[in-house]
Parts: C-alpha cells; structure tokens; sequence
C-alpha cells in the first residue's frame, strides 16, 4: 500500500521481469499473494472487492474466500502455513476496502481458514486499543504468525495453539511496519517500516535495532519483502519509480552488505507483494493503488487496466 512517495533515481535493472498471469478485474486492488504447492496454485487478496481468489494452474480464477465472508472488509496480507494446512488472512476497514462502514473505521483482525477447504476456523482481535489496521504478516516454522500493523504502528504475534494475539512490539515504536521477514535461525524478525527502513526485532525480548546497512542504500519505501537464503527481495513502491531491490545479508545475518535493484521501470509499476517460487520471484504488478485518492476512495474515471503477476528468476 503506497503511504508516501520519495523521489529518488537508482540503477538499471539488471534483468526485466515477464507477466506471469493477468488477474480478471480491473477494481479488485490486489495486495498479496502465495503459492500453494499441494493445490498447485496462487491466492491473491483483493482490498477494494474483498476475498482471496485461486489461480489455477489452468489460468482459471475463482473465489477461494468470498467477498465480506467472516465479517470481513478488504483482504490485506496472506501467508501460509503448509505444514498445518492453514491460511492466514488480514482484514481491514478503511475507505477503500470492501463492505467498510463508517462504524467501522480503525478495526481489523487476522482470519484463519483451512488451506484446503477454504473453511473458516477463528478470527483475532487486536490485543490493545486504538485504531488498526492489520496489513502484512509472515509464519514461523513453528506455526507462529506475525503480523505488522501499518497505521496502529504495532507488531503482534500468534504462537501456534494460541487463542489471542500478543504484542511483540508495541505501538509508538515504529511508525508503519510492513510485511516481516524471519531470520534463517528463528531468532530475529526483520520489519520494513515504510518510513524509516528496516528494523530487526528480537523475539526473545522484543528488542528493536536498525539494520545494519550502507549510508547510501535506501530502504525507505519498502512494503512487500519475502528472504531467499541471505538475500531479502523488497518491494519498494515508495520510490519513484517503483522497483525490487535484492538485498545481500551477511552470513549471521545481523547487517546488509549490499544492494542492487533487480526490476525497475517498465511492467514493475504499481509494485505491492512478492513470493518467492521455486527459482522465480513473483509479484504483484499494475496493483491499482495508483488510483486511489488520499481520501481512500478511487479516483472518478479511472477504471484502469486489471492487475498482474509478473516473474523474475531469482540468481542462486
């Protein structure tokens, strides 16, 4: 989701991504998406229509969570738990998103349905008070999923068997985290705030450190990141223009070495999420958050071209 836009140059890409699959509406604001290996297909979130659609191996897309099942309004973020069957989906009220209410402004919550069926198990709650507005979440090998509240400004944390969400870093802290990624070792969560960089949170503590990297690397700007081995993919749609960059990390971990932009200009536009395949980087493209107003509502006569996902080899 695009909060701020900072104007900034960088490098060629390297390589040029290719469309991978176009989704089939021009309204839906697509967010997120993962792959399911055993369904052999992708989910995507859908902010402005609502529901996670599969995409089939076929190209076919159909419903996987309706629109405004559950009690929900606009579906953010999606991970999966493969080992448990579960997925885990965020919802939000906001202006732009499907079946808002007025009433229902500052409420959000993490859903979990079964990977397979589609069949909805629980919904949590924010465990404080204030406004929120669940974006972007990961899952733990362990079954824990984190979840980054992009406007309430908190990170929470749901151990597996758990019944309610914990606060892993409380609100104030950071100012509007994105979507995590976990360290190789489990030990440390690595947060993209989208206005000051990336922080690494630890989980035995919940103590907070910027992440180590170079004076001229940018890191402002990024929502979406998934980790490859040493490497972080962002997704920086908060730099104009849009691109992903790749991220070299040191061997612990603790500090980025480098960085470089592997897709930037052309059919990278309109960036928000990514996942990571086998050897290929998928993402969003053409999302449609360009057309929404500071008002949360979409600009008058800007149907605009349905979104995409485009595919990027990543280098091993």
């Amino acid at each position: 989701m695009i909060l701020i836009a900072l104007l900034l140059s960088a490098s060629a890409a390297k390589a040029e991504p290719a469309v991978a699959f176009a989704l089939p509406y021009p309204d839906m604001i697509a967010e997120d998406l993962v792959y399911d290996t055993a369904g052999a297909r992708f989910l995507v979130s859908s902010v402005h229509r609502g529901g996670v659609d599969a995409v089939g191996a076929d190209g076919k897309v159909t419903a996987f969570v309706a629109s405004g099942a559950n009690d929900s309004w606009g579906m953010f973020g999606i991970a999966l738990d493969e080992r448990r069957g579960l997925l885990w989906v965020t919802t939000a009220a906001m202006p732009i998103a499907a079946h808002s209410q007025a009433s229902d402004k500052g409420r959000s919550a993490l859903l979990e349905y079964d990977l397979r069926t589609g069949a909805f198990h629980n919904r949590y709650l924010p465990p404080d008070e204030g406004e929120h507005a669940f974006g972007d979440l990961t899952v733990g090998a362990d079954g824990t999923v984190y979840v980054s509240d992009g406007i309430g400004s908190g990170v929470y944390m749901l151990p597996a068997g758990a019944n309610s969400l914990r606060v892993l870093v409380p609100r104030g802290v950071l100012k509007s985290p994105q979507t995590p990624a976990l360290s190789a070792d489990g030990k440390t969560l690595l947060v993209p705030d989208y206005d000051t960089g990336i922080t690494a949170v630890s989980l035995s503590n919940g103590k907070t450190r910027p992440l180590a990297h170079p004076a001229d690397l940018e890191l402002r700007g990024i929502d979406g990141m998934v980790r490859v081995g040493n490497e972080l993919f962002a997704v920086q749609n908060g730099v104009i223009p849009n691109r992903i960059m790749k991220l070299t990390l040191d061997t612990a971990q603790t500090r980025i070495l480098h960085g470089e932009p592997v897709a930037r200009k052309g059919i990278a536009a309109e960036l928000t999420h990514a996942t990571a395949v086998g050897p290929w980087l998928y993402f969003i493209v053409r999302s449609g958050w360009d057309r929404v107003q500071d008002d949360g509502t979409i600009k008058p006569g800007t149907a605009g071209t349905a979104p995409a996902v485009a595919k990027l080899p990543i280098s091993r």
